[in-house]
């Protein structure tokens, strides 16, 4: 399986996803989320490793 990828526009905050990830995490409203609804898809307790 190939994992595609995304990328984070830091000054917007906003994530852009290829369709390989956004099919894994299925966010609502296309492929252009916020970082912070990436981080929602993440397990809770990862979370603090994702956002260092």
């Amino acid at each position: 399986m190939l994992v595609d990828c995304w990328r984070w526009r830091i000054p917007a905050n906003t994530v852009t996803w290829s369709d390989e990830i956004r099919h894994l995490f299925d966010p609502t409203g296309g492929s252009l989320v916020t970082y912070e609804a990436f981080l929602e898809c993440i397990h809770i307790e990862d979370r603090s490793r994702m956002d260092r």
